[in-house]
C-alpha cells in the first residue's frame, strides 16, 4: 500500500505520500500499520461493520490520525 500510495487520490493515500516524504519509508509502514490498527478497533469496539464514507470526488474519509 505504502509503495503505491502515490498512485491513488483519496485521503488516506494522500497521508501516505505525505508521511512518506516526510519521514521515510520504514515509519511510513508502521505508521500506517498503527492508524489502520487503531480504525479496526474502533470498527471491533462499536461492532460495526466497515462502511467507507465516499465524497463526491469519491475519495474515502479516513480517520484523523
Amino acid at each position: 500500500m505504502v509503495t503505491h500510495a502515490h498512485k491513488k487520490d483519496d485521503d488516506l493515500n494522500r497521508w501516505v505520500s505525505t508521511l512518506k516524504e516526510r519521514i521515510g519509508i520504514n515509519k511510513t509502514i508502521v505508521a500506517t500499520a498503527h492508524r489502520l490498527a487503531r480504525l479496526m478497533w474502533i470498527l471491533l469496539q462499536r461492532n460495526e461493520p466497515y462502511q467507507p464514507q465516499y465524497t463526491q470526488s469519491g475519495a474515502t474519509q479516513c480517520i484523523k490520525g
